[in-house]
Order: structure tokens, then C-alpha cells, then sequence
């Protein structure tokens, strides 16, 4: 009998031999070793022919069938019954395998030198080990049942969340959360959902739809199955159909506004000019700035980017420079690998950013001015100065500069903290999205934004230029899209606003591009209220629920003194303490949210009222000034001044080595006015370390400031 030709002819009579050796000692083994062995395992089957050179297993599989027939059929619900019959079938295999070698003879010793040879005697050897090991590996995978998805953290969240809302419906309804769920039951799923629009504050009919989605994979995290499609088409028509009239569901959509590199530089310039707002540490004011243009210029999504670059994901390198020139080319190379996960997978992005004219968008001063505060350059350089006079060697392409190694896994953007009264950079504490959400938030505002800004305007204006300047395929790299289409681009980035001269296209007039992009860009008004009045304090104060709220948190404050407590550390523990901090907390979170829809609505009562005072003053002959004289900012730091007085200056200068020098000077205020120091306040790390930075005459802390023509809106 001829074997596979990919097997050696000997080796093959050999197996061959050891096949009818077993047959032979075998009492319960059949006549012919072509039977097929047809184990029932969940309704799979499999022939001796489907595997022809197998003729181990399926002697084994022969001598299974015989002597486990009259006890049971092997079946899903004993995988580990099957491993150890097959595990001892095998070694009955073994023992007749070894008494048949036995008397082979001389045929085995002439065969020894062929198995050493050819490596198919140790194979053999090694089938039964194989063997057990798989057996192992189904018992195991028969045990543990259907995998379940890999879910991102913020999808686990969600479903917790949903989960315990879940738990108190059925808690309400006396029924087994585990069983209710898996019954699958539409209407149940329907009343579920109208318990929860009324005892929420939900508004919106996405927002419904969106904890509909989430039970649903709480339905299949329980049973390891796809929800049912007809379940899931009666739900979400009943939701359009039903919920959202009956409650008065909004369905609008919200705006998709972009922040358009025109926007970016009114932000940018007032943020470092006229700006008035005291951070905590101007360490985060510099750390902004940076998300701003880092964002701005990537397309990335925000959790990518915020408290997730780390030292080792950035790098500086330095190549060669251009004909002419003394300095090399600095370029920072940025790799995101913090993605949103799609289809259970993240690919990361890496960017570079080289040095730009415009100061204003450079984000190599701002991440060298941070990387030098914290003293995370593995050489140790004495200022910026020092890597501008570096040379590239003629053996080499570029120069890497490295960071220490225990700088590699730390955050570049950190948030502050408190130690020994003193207002300090965390090391390790990164820098939370939800705050710099605040931030940009209280950016908007102070220059009199409309709309409420997110991180995700920034993501849709420059997706919109991706969009314009590179291909479908390109663009959806980029944003980390990863359809081979552009559905995802068009229903969530894409703004209803048409963004497109349709008159000069459809009657070919003129075209006005510049002005109908400016009529989608986002509105806009330096009077607009950037905080609430005493007034409307007053009113927010006068809440029916938060008068509640401080009533009993005040009550409970008012009961541990009764008992002689004079403060809440000393209360701490009995029932009086937690229920001050229980009603203080629901107090402190109802006061923010009114207080800020407030703020937004007498923000948007401004936006609708003030044009049309503005319509009626020039016609009662009141014209607008066609000069506005410039604000006078007053910086309660000094270096305030004199960044706002070097941005001024850069922006009117287009000479290289003019443009180095403010680079450099403004790198030097920044390294030193983002680092810790010696633990003395900032004011004082700032107005002693000019010497060394050898920064010109500090301007007066009160500053006439106007915007330079560059970045003033057309």
C-alpha cells in the first residue's frame, strides 16, 4: 500500500505495521481498518476517508466505539468523560504497539536509522501526547460554553450603568432580573423603557435609543446570543411610533458645528493675550494650548489625545538642515495608540509636526517647553539652545533625542494636586477629559461663542479640510474610520450647513466662496455674558428641589452638633454624617446644573435679542465705532504680559532668525513657568529665572493688548 507522497514509502509500511499490530491484539477491533469512525459529538461526524493518512486515530477510534458503546454515546454534555476514555483507549494502543514492535524483529532494527533520519519516528512518539493535549483543549472549550465579545472600557461602563437600572426595574416589579431578561419578552422591554423616561430627566428620543442598544447586549452578555431580529424591530418602531410622542421626546439632532483654523486663531490668540482667567498652574494653560493644536491639526478624537499620550508615544528628532541654513530641522513625531477600538481592533496613528511660521500653531515650543519642565531629556541639555546646535553626522540620516526611562510611561499632560499647601504638578495624575472639556468650555465663552464648544468641533473642522485635500481612503486613515466608505464621515462629522457656493455651481455667477463660509462659521459676539448676574444667582438659588436639598443638609449639619460634634471629621460614621455629605453632594450637582443652564440661556437670549437692538440703533441714527479702542487686560502674573507682547510681535515678523529668537524666548517662559521648581509660588519660579533664559525687559503686568491683523475675524 503507497502512502502519501509526501511521506517516505518505509515509514509508511511502517505505521501500516503498527496499524495491524493493534488490529491483531485488539479483541473488540473491526475486520477492516477502512470502518469509519463516526463518534456523535453535537452532530459532527467525520469518515476515515476525510483524513486518509490518520491511520492512528482511526484505529483508535475503531476500538473507542466498540468498547464504550454499550455504556454511552459521547455527546456535548461529557467532554470530560470522552478525554479520559481516549486517554486510555490510547494507552491500551500503546501497550499492543509495544509488544507488536517486539516481534518485529530485525524489521524495526532496519527502520531505526530511517526514523532518525526523517523525523517521522519522533512524530510518532509524540501522536499520543498530541492527542491528549487536544482532548484537554475540547473538554476545556466544551466547559466554558459561547465566548463573549471583547467590549471597550467605556462600553463595559455603560452596560454596568445599565445593568443596575435594570436590577431596580425588576426589584420593583418583584421578578429575577437573569430570567426576565433572557424570557426576551418586547413588551416587558417596552414597559422597562417607559420606566425609565419617567423617572429620569431623559429629553431626547437618541438617548433612549441609545440605552435600548445597550440592554440589548446586556440581553446578549447573559445569553450568549444575538437578541432576536423581530424584537428588535418591534422595539425601535414602537420608540419612533409611540415613546417619543407620548412623552414629547425631542428629536432634533445636535449641530455638528466645525472650528475652522479662523476659529482656532481667535481662540488661541485671546487664550494667550486676553485671556483673564487664573489657572490652578499655568501649566495647564500651556497644556491647552497644545490639546487645541494637536487636536486641531490630527482630526483625532479627543480621548486619544487628552491624558493618554504618555513620553513614550512622542519623540523629537533632528535632521539635517536646509541649504543655506545653520540650525537643523526639528521635527516631533506623535504616535496615538490610545484609538477608539473598531470591529475589536485599534490601529494606531503616528503623526509629524515640524516648526511653523505661525508660533501661534507651533506645538513643538509648547511639548519642548514641557518636556524641559520636567527635566525629561535623557541628555541633559542646559537650555533649547543647545539642540538648535546640534549637527547631524554624515553617517547618519537624523539625530533621535530620548527620554529617561522613568519619564517613558508618565503622562505629558498632567493634572495639579495639592502637597504641603502648595499648588503642585502630579507626576503620575493625568490630565482628566472632563476638565478640559471645562476649559475649552469657559474658552468659547470668554469670546463669545453661542454654542457651547467640545473637543469634537475641532475634529469636525479639520476632518471637513482632510476631506477637501486628500482621497475618501486617505481621510478615513486619518480620522480612523475604518468603512471603505464615507457613511460614517457623512451621518456623524458632515454639518447640515451646505458649505458650498450652490449659485456660482448651479447659475455660474461669480463665486463667493469666502462668504458663504463665513456665514456657516460658528456666531459670535464679544458682549455675550460669560458668567451669571446677582440676579440670576438669585433666581437659581430660589429652586425648589435645591432649597429642599440644603433644608435637610442643613438639618443633619445642625443634628451632629445637637450630639456635640463640632466638626465633620469628628461625625464621622454615624447616620448625621452621611446624611450631610448624601444632600450635600445632591445639593453641589443640582446648583451646577441649573447654574449652567442658566448661563446658556441667558446666553442665547443675548445672541436673539442683540441684533435686532443693534438694527434699531442705527436706525435711530447711533452708528457703530469703526475703532475699537483695545481692552486693558490686567495679568495677575508679569510673564502674562510678556508672552502676550511676544506672540504680538511674532505675528507681524516673517524673518527666520527674528522668529527663532521669539521661539526661543517663549520656550524659555514656558519651561519654566510649567515646572514644579523648588516649591516656591510660580510668580517667583517666573520673575528669577529671566536671567538665565536671558529674556528681554518684563512689560508691566497691565497691558494695552490688541488683536493683531492676522488673526482678526474678516
Amino acid at each position: 500500500m503507497n502512502g502519501p507522497s509526501n511521506i517516505p514509502r518505509r515509514a509508511w509500511q511502517r505505521r501500516n505495521l503498527r496499524r495491524d499490530s493493534v488490529v491483531a491484539g485488539s479483541s473488540s477491533a473491526p475486520k477492516s481498518h477502512k470502518q469509519a469512525w463516526k463518534p456523535q459529538i453535537r452532530g459532527w461526524q467525520r469518515s476515515s476517508g476525510q483524513e486518509r493518512g490518520d491511520e492512528t486515530d482511526s484505529a483508535f477510534g475503531s476500538s473507542l466505539s466498540s468498547n464504550s458503546e454499550s455504556d454511552s454515546e459521547f455527546d456535548g454534555r461529557a467532554p470530560r468523560r470522552m478525554a479520559l476514555a481516549a486517554r486510555s483507549c490510547r494507552s491500551q494502543k500503546r501497550s499492543n504497539v509495544s509488544s507488536a514492535d517486539s516481534d518485529s524483529g530485525s524489521w524495526s532494527d532496519s527502520c531505526s536509522d530511517i526514523d532518525a533520519d526523517s523525523g517521522y519516528g519522533s512524530i510518532e512518539q509524540d501522536l499520543d501526547d498530541t492527542a491528549d493535549f487536544y482532548d484537554d483543549l475540547l473538554a476545556k472549550f466544551e466547559i466554558e460554553g459561547p465566548t463573549l465579545a471583547d467590549h471597550g472600557d467605556n462600553t463595559k461602563k455603560m452596560i454596568q450603568e445599565q445593568e443596575q437600572k435594570w436590577y431596580r426595574f425588576c426589584k420593583h416589579r418583584k421578578v429575577d432580573p437573569t430570567e426576565t431578561i433572557k424570557q426576551c419578552n418586547p413588551a416587558l422591554f417596552k414597559l422597562y423603557l417607559v420606566w425609565r423616561v419617567r423617572n429620569s430627566r431623559i429629553k431626547k428620543e437618541s438617548t433612549v435609543m441609545t440605552y435600548w442598544k445597550v440592554l440589548s447586549l446586556i440581553y446578549s452578555n447573559q445569553t450568549a446570543s444575538w437578541m432576536r431580529e423581530d424584537v428588535l424591530y418591534d422595539v425601535r418602531n414602537w420608540i419612533h411610533t409611540y415613546l417619543t410622542p407620548t412623552y414629547g421626546l425631542d428629536t432634533t439632532k445636535k449641530e455638528k458645528a466645525g472650528i475652522f483654523v479662523e476659529d482656532l486663531a481667535v481662540l488661541l490668540n485671546h487664550h494667550w493675550i486676553r485671556d483673564e482667567e487664573v489657572f490652578a498652574h499655568e501649566r495647564l494653560r500651556v497644556q491647552l494650548a497644545a490639546n487645541l493644536i494637536l487636536a486641531g491639526a490630527t482630526a483625532t478624537r479627543p480621548g486619544a489625545l487628552i491624558g493618554q499620550l504618555c513620553y513614550e508615544h512622542l519623540e523629537f528628532q533632528l535632521f539635517p538642515p536646509l541649504k543655506g541654513d545653520q540650525r537643523p530641522r526639528v521635527v516631533l513625531k506623535v504616535n496615538l495608540e490610545r484609538i477608539k477600538r473598531s470591529g475589536g481592533k485599534s490601529e494606531p496613528r503616528e503623526f509629524a509636526f515640524r516648526e511653523d511660521d505661525m508660533l501661534l500653531y507651533d506645538p513643538l515650543i509648547l511639548i519642548m517647553a514641557l518636556s524641559f519642565a520636567d527635566n525629561a531629556f535623557l541628555n541633559e541639555f542646559k537650555n533649547s539652545e543647545e539642540i538648535y546646535k546640534l549637527i547631524v553626522p554624515p553617517n547618519s540620516d537624523r539625530i533621535r533625542l530620548r527620554w529617561k526611562g522613568e519619564w517613558l510611561k508618565r503622562p505629558i499632560f498632567r493634572d495639579v494636586e495639592l502637597s504641603d499647601g502648595m499648588v503642585q504638578v502630579s507626576l503620575t495624575k493625568a490630565l482628566q477629559y472632563r476638565k478640559e472639556r471645562h476649559h475649552l468650555i469657559r474658552l468659547g465663552r470668554s469670546i463669545g461663542l453661542a454654542k457651547a464648544l467640545e473637543w469634537y468641533d475641532l475634529r469636525r473642522g479639520s476632518g471637513k479640510k482632510l476631506n477637501e485635500e486628500l482621497t475618501a481612503e486617505e481621510r478615513n486613515k486619518i480620522m480612523g474610520h475604518r468603512q471603505g466608505d464615507s457613511r460614517v464621515y457623512v451621518m456623524y462629522y458632515m454639518s447640515t450647513f451646505i458649505d458650498a457656493d450652490c449659485q456660482s455651481i448651479c447659475f455660474g455667477s461669480a463665486p463667493q466662496h469666502d462668504l458663504v463660509h463665513l456665514a456657516g462659521r460658528l456666531l459670535r459676539h464679544g458682549d455675550a455674558p460669560t458668567a451669571l448676574t446677582d440676579q440670576q444667582k438669585f433666581e437659581v438659588n430660589q429652586d425648589p428641589k435645591l432649597v429642599k436639598y440644603r433644608q435637610k443638609r442643613t438639618r443633619a449639619l445642625q443634628q451632629w452638633k445637637w450630639q456635640g460634634y463640632r466638626s465633620r471629621e469628628e461625625a464621622e460614621g454615624t447616620d448625621m454624617a452621611s446624611r450631610y455629605d448624601h444632600y450635600k453632594k445632591k445639593a453641589d450637582c443640582l446648583g451646577k446644573r441649573l447654574k449652567a443652564e442658566r448661563l446658556q440661556r441667558a446666553i442665547k437670549d443675548f445672541h436673539d435679542l442683540i441684533h435686532v437692538e443693534e438694527v434699531n440703533r442705527q436706525l435711530n441714527g447711533v452708528k457703530p465705532s469703526s475703532v475699537l479702542v483695545p481692552p486693558t487686560v490686567k495679568y495677575e502674573l508679569p510673564e502674562r504680559a510678556q508672552v502676550a507682547h511676544l506672540f504680538s510681535k511674532a505675528a507681524d515678523s516673517i524673518n527666520r532668525d527674528r522668529l527663532h529668537k521669539l521661539r526661543m524666548q517663549l520656550l524659555g517662559i514656558f519651561a519654566i513657568g510649567t515646572s514644579n521648581g523648588n516649591m516656591l509660588p510660580l510668580v517667583v519660579l517666573i520673575t528669577t529665572a529671566y536671567k538665565f533664559w536671558t529674556v528681554p525687559k518684563i512689560l508691566p503686568a497691565t497691558l494695552p493688548v490688541s488683536m493683531p491683523s492676522i488673526y482678526r475675524q474678516q
